[in-house]
């Protein structure tokens, strides 16, 4: 396993403290975008195997160092808004509110039309799980719909 991988496998078994701990002193690096922008074999980068775990520190530390870091989707087309929006009962939804508040509007937006290789959106994903709250917050108000 390459050293990139343990960050992964040290997200998804959720040692936190060493995630932001690494995080905090690389992200500012240029040589550390390679580690945060490392795939695994599912497509998933660190932040959205944060995301898919639910682990929201990790996840509001890689966005406020690189919001752009949202962008990137896991070889089925899952974007961050997705994985939250298929975790079970409304888990996704204090995570969601605070990406929300770290994103551009615009990026958000993106994200939020954004469609899987199953062509569901993050809204799709939540209906077909149940996840009222998560669907709710995932609809965009009507003033981020002007930034279509």
């Amino acid at each position: 396993m390459t050293n990139s991988l343990l960050l992964h496998e040290a997200i998804a078994n959720g040692q936190i403290e060493i995630v932001l701990s690494l995080i905090e002193q690389i992200a500012d690096r240029p040589a550390s975008n390679d580690l945060l922008e490392e795939v695994d074999e599912c497509g998933e980068t660190p932040l959205l195997i944060a995301a898919k775990f639910n682990q929201g520190q990790v996840v509001e530390c890689i966005l406020k160092k690189r919001p752009e870091y949202a962008k990137h989707k896991d070889k089925n087309g899952n974007n961050l808004f997705h994985l939250l929006a298929n975790l079970k009962g409304d888990q996704g939804v204090e995570l969601i509110e605070k990406i929300l508040l770290i994103l551009s509007d615009e990026l958000s937006i993106d994200l939020l039309k954004g469609k899987n290789e199953n062509e569901k959106t993050p809204v799709n994903v939540a209906q077909i799980n149940g996840n009222i709250l998560v669907e709710k917050l995932l609809i965009p108000t009507k003033g981020q719909e002007d930034l279509k």
